[in-house]
């Protein structure tokens, strides 16, 4: 038998920054929604969800990184505690699982974030093993040094603000170069057939690539095959 609830109110717990995001709730009939925020004590909503997904990317990432002999490095959402980075580097046994708990003091420094995973590295490689995947806390920013954040303003980015290394545009262009058409065929059957580029020239991919280095804009490195 179907049971009728007389309710007066509905309490909708809302975390974070969705407070300022959400629209208000309308009431219904003679329900009165209520919002209030999530109490510290509880994990997000979605841990196990964001978790899980997480655990999954993460395990192709090892998997692609042992054979193509690389390092990855993914950040994972948390805003101000590690919770999340560490349930996925734990479940997946991950090369290195920095959170932010782990630095005492109220700032954490660049520098010591670079010598925990230089270290690791180094350790790999002593055991014969050039690849790994380092799993970073998105809540790592929360306490970085405003000093040594600001000492990166000027630095060269790309179009996603992700900062340029000496070598990247260098490295881009060489892989663009050998992805070409012409390349491939090369390479593979002797004869290159312009006809049956299906991905660009060399030439095409590499121009489309410093037209997009220079706009900024990805979709301006299109370019007619």
């Amino acid at each position: 038998m179907r049971e009728v609830l007389r309710l007066a109110s509905v309490l909708t717990l809302i975390a974070g920054a969705a407070q300022a995001q959400i629209q208000p709730i309308k009431p219904i009939g003679a329900i009165q929604p209520i919002g209030a925020p999530k109490p510290p004590h509880i994990d997000t909503f979605g841990f196990q969800s964001a978790r899980h997904y997480g655990v999954d990317i993460v395990k192709n990432l090892m998997v692609d990184a042992k054979t193509t002999s690389r390092w990855y490095f993914v950040v994972a959402m948390g805003r101000k505690a590690g919770h999340l980075a560490l349930g996925i580097g734990k479940a997946v046994s991950a090369t290195c699982t920095i959170i932010p708990e782990e630095f005492p003091g109220d700032t954490i420094s660049l520098s010591d974030i670079c010598d925990v995973v230089e270290g690791a590295i180094i350790k790999r490689r002593a055991m014969g093993r050039s690849y790994g995947v380092v799993l970073l806390s998105e809540a790592l920013v929360e306490r970085f040094n405003p000093d040594e954040v600001a000492e990166l303003q000027d630095v060269d980015r790309d179009a996603q603000g992700n900062i340029l290394e000496p070598g990247d545009v260098e490295e881009g262009m060489r892989a663009a170069e050998a992805i070409g058409d012409d390349m491939l065929q090369k390479q593979t059957q002797g004869v290159v057939v312009p006809e049956s580029f299906t991905h660009g020239s060399s030439a095409q991919r590499m121009q489309a690539l410093q037209t997009g280095l220079k706009t900024g804009n990805p979709a301006a490195c299109k370019f007619n095959r």
